[in-house]
């Protein structure tokens, strides 16, 4: 089989000054441009997460939603003082 012939992502691609990636319309890119291009979708898919992800931080979240708050127990000079958590509570 002439693999030559297949088509290819890459057809019409090509290196200007052996520096610059080249698009079949004549875009020329820097190896800082694809490295930054590379990085952005690395941290769009960080911030946005994906649906598994999402999914368990959401349980998480529900969890910890439902532990009691801690109190807070305070010895000094033979007194206590307890501070109890905030009357409000999140629920989901």
């Amino acid at each position: 089989m002439d693999t030559r012939r297949l088509a290819t992502p890459w057809a019409g691609w090509g290196w200007y000054d052996d520096l610059y990636l080249v698009d079949p319309n004549g875009t020329r890119y820097s190896q800082d441009m694809i490295r930054t291009s590379a990085w952005t979708m690395e941290l769009a898919h960080e911030l946005t997460g994906s649906p598994l992800q999402v999914m368990v931080m959401k349980a998480e979240l529900k969890k910890r939603l439902a532990t009691p708050p801690p109190e807070i127990l305070i010895r000094w000079n033979g007194q206590e003082t307890r501070i109890l958590p905030p009357s409000w509570k999140l629920k989901i």
